[in-house]
């Protein structure tokens, strides 16, 4: 509550100023002539001064050129009053030193606005905040002046930051810019009304969550029926009852809070939700690299093969058109395709001569050996490892091994496998063969050479690889055998 000064010869505008003010909240001290004014002013150093021009003796104008003078009362703000208001004045009164200027006679409304916005100073609000400590934010729209004026002195009072702007284009700008908690806004405008800046808001996915009350001075079912379809969340009419604005606005930011908490709780059970799948994954990865590294030591195979191989597989993914997730699955099950190799005798695996018929039995089973050890997996990655352990050697039309399957009852993570590691083969060194060249081993497997031949592929996988051969020479030459 503000202690305001009226200074006033006229008993009947005296009781009028006096109830107004105390209407709007604040106490009143009472002096008949500027001598008077003076020396309150000077003893009692009121909020505000409300000072009638025209004074018995010495006038308002010159008072107030006094106590803008003196270091004791210059920071006062004083408000001129005038009965005889005429062209100029406004322009004397600013010049003698006043902060406002309102003509009689007096109007609660414009008295008010005029005390409000001198009294409460910016750094004496008590800021209104969110459950983010961050000052609550309430664009005004209305093309009269005097509306966005009174609003402004009402919310700002409470505590709110307050942009205002005089037209639906400015609103959508504004609310772009610089989003607000809250909007007052005009329905009757020029240009775009408010209806369709409401409407226009709610259908943005950026403004639809920002609470829109409508003012406006149409009280009838139809014209609010019409502003709810567009958007409104809340009508108010004028003239603006200042307790039932201040509740409203309350009440919109209140469930603001509530709706903001919401987001804001989900947000974070996603950002966790994503924390914990990437722990889980690294926790994957980390697994499938110990057991691809264990293999390699039970393997003629290196760990460039390896990666070759897990690239071989995206690109062939890729090229196939299939997911980011499934592609991504390939890239880091397909290293494990030989984990099997493990559970095979060194004597054999290692063996630089021929295998014996029951020697490449044994060998072949590496592939049930692989699935096994991989079959009680919960990751992704290492589900489709073990299915690509089982089956990359199975054949397209049906002469591979362990299960003799055949077209699409071999998986597709296994038939882009078994090109891959076809094509890595031909171009690696083995002790029953010399490296070929990138052009050897991609017409063996083009047009086959009776050991491998072009119906052992997917004819789908066949066609993706034959269609850019290059890039599998690029992989090849980025990560070559590091022995």
């Amino acid at each position: 509550m503000a202690r305001i000064l009226i200074v006033e010869d006229n008993p009947m505008n005296m009781e009028l100023a006096t109830l107004l003010v105390e209407k709007a909240g604040h106490s009143v001290i009472q002096a008949k002539d500027a001598q008077s004014g003076l020396h309150i002013s000077r003893t009692e150093l009121p909020d505000l001064i409300l000072m009638d021009v025209q004074l018995p003796g010495m006038s308002g104008l010159e008072a107030a050129v006094l106590l803008k003078a003196s270091p004791a009362t210059k920071s006062i703000p004083i408000i001129a009053l005038t009965a005889l208001a005429m062209s100029g004045d406004e322009e004397l009164c600013l010049a003698a030193g006043c902060d406002g200027y309102i003509s009689k006679p007096l109007r609660y409304k414009v008295l008010w606005a005029a005390v409000e916005k001198h009294v409460i100073q910016p750094q004496s609000l008590n800021r209104k905040i969110d459950m983010n400590n961050r000052p609550r934010k309430v664009l005004i729209v209305d093309d009269e002046d005097f509306n966005r004026e009174l609003l402004k002195v009402m919310l700002e009072y409470e505590g709110y930051i307050i942009q205002t702007v005089n037209g639906g284009e400015e609103a959508l700008k504004s609310v772009e810019q610089d989003p607000p908690d809250l909007i007052l806004l005009d329905i009757m405008m020029p240009g775009l009304n408010g209806n369709i800046v409401a409407e226009r808001l709610k259908l943005n996915p950026e403004t639809m969550y920002i609470p829109i009350i409508m003012v406006t001075s149409i009280d009838e079912h139809a014209a609010k029926l019409t502003a709810l379809k567009v958007g409104a969340d809340d009508f108010l009419t004028k003239p603006i009852d200042r307790a039932e604005l201040i509740l409203r606005v309350r009440n919109m930011l209140r469930l603001k809070d509530y709706s903001d908490l919401l987001t804001d709780y989900n947000n974070k059970l996603e950002d966790k939700v994503k924390e914990r799948t990437v722990k889980l994954e690294n926790a994957y990865k980390e697994t499938i690299i110990t057991m691809v590294s264990a293999a390699e030591f039970k393997d003629e195979e290196t760990g460039a093969h390896v990666r070759r191989i897990a690239h071989y597989s995206y690109l062939l993914g890729r090229l196939l058109g299939l997911s980011k997730k499934m592609n991504k699955a390939l890239f880091y099950a397909s290293p494990m395709h030989d984990i099997g190799k493990i559970g095979i005798s060194d004597a054999i695996l290692f063996k630089t001569t021929p295998f014996t018929p029951q020697e490449r039995e044994t060998m072949n089973t590496h592939s049930a050996i692989g699935a096994k050890i991989l079959q009680k997996g919960d990751s992704p990655f290492i589900k489709m490892g073990a299915e690509i352990a089982l089956n990359h050697h199975e054949r397209w039309d049906g002469t591979g091994y362990p299960n003799g399957l055949s077209g699409e009852d071999i998986p597709l993570s296994a038939r882009i496998m078994a090109l891959c590691d076809v094509y890595d083969a031909l171009r690696s060194k083995r002790p029953y063969k010399p490296a070929f060249s990138h052009e050897k081993a991609v017409k063996i497997i083009i047009e086959g050479d009776g050991r491998t031949m072009p119906e052992h592929f997917d004819p789908k996988v066949l066609a993706a690889f034959a269609a850019h051969p290059g890039n599998f020479e690029k992989v090849y030459e980025k990560y070559k055998d590091d022995h």
